[in-house]
């Protein structure tokens, strides 16, 4: 798994600053949970970008939590290719990580950042959608495709709990928690074109809960869950 967040540096020298930009970064952020197995991007300018002037420091914390810090250039592992006014630029990444990014130049004197974050992975995943709570006494779909959940019932206290179990927003389903449309990036499997829906109204001690059921093989797992607060970014 990868969390990138790039800047990328521009240097100048002289009196007249060449006129210089990022582009092409990928992963792009277009849909959720993009694999891959590099960080990409391209610069150009109006003069020529040497090779040698160009950095990427990666700041990686393992699954267990470990951290490090390392520094690429083209010495020691940092891919370049392309004219000398218009290069690309490839990272490797390795598995089971999540990365910061940050490339620079040595006289580097202004940064402009690139997309948002993105998370990539780079092992399976297999995705729960926290709507998609059991119905009809303990009930479920095994691997179920895009909202094939909508409009099954839940029977209180068996799949779901919540104080308003049979009525406040149902507009993926109509009992159980509380769920509305929201304007999401689709993950790369459910491009559908279909709606998106969440679950909402979770207030600190509010005791709502949901009943979920899965057929996994036997194993061991990492679970980790995209949720946020109202007005605050996603976690």
């Amino acid at each position: 798994m990868v969390l990138l967040s790039l800047w990328v540096f521009y240097s100048s020298s002289g009196r007249r600053k060449p006129r210089r930009s990022s582009a092409n970064v990928y992963p792009d952020g277009t849909v959720q949970f993009q694999p891959s197995a590099a960080l990409t991007f391209s610069a150009s300018s109006s003069a020529a970008i040497a090779s040698t002037a160009v950095s990427v420091q990666l700041t990686g914390t393992s699954l267990p939590g470990q951290t490090f810090v390392t520094t690429l250039t083209i010495a020691n592992g940092l891919v370049f290719g392309g004219a000398p006014t218009s290069r690309t630029f490839s990272v490797p990444l390795s598995s089971n990580m999540v990365y910061t990014a940050s490339s620079t130049s040595p006289t580097s004197a202004a940064s402009r950042p690139a997309p948002a974050c993105r998370l990539i992975p780079s092992f399976p995943l297999t995705h729960s959608r926290r709507r998609n709570y059991d119905h009809d006494s303990g009930k479920f779909i095994d691997n179920p495709q895009t909202n094939k959940y909508s409009g099954l019932n839940a029977t209180y206290e068996v799949d779901a709990h919540n104080g308003s179990f049979g009525s406040g927003s149902s507009s993926y389903r109509p009992s159980g928690l509380n769920t509305e449309a929201n304007g999401d990036k689709p993950r790369l499997a459910y491009g559908t074109g279909l709606q998106d829906f969440d679950v909402g109204w979770n207030d600190g001690g509010s005791g709502k809960w949901g009943n979920y059921t899965r057929t996994f093989p036997a194993g061991t797992y990492n679970i980790y869950m995209r949720g946020r607060q109202s007005r605050r970014p996603h976690h």
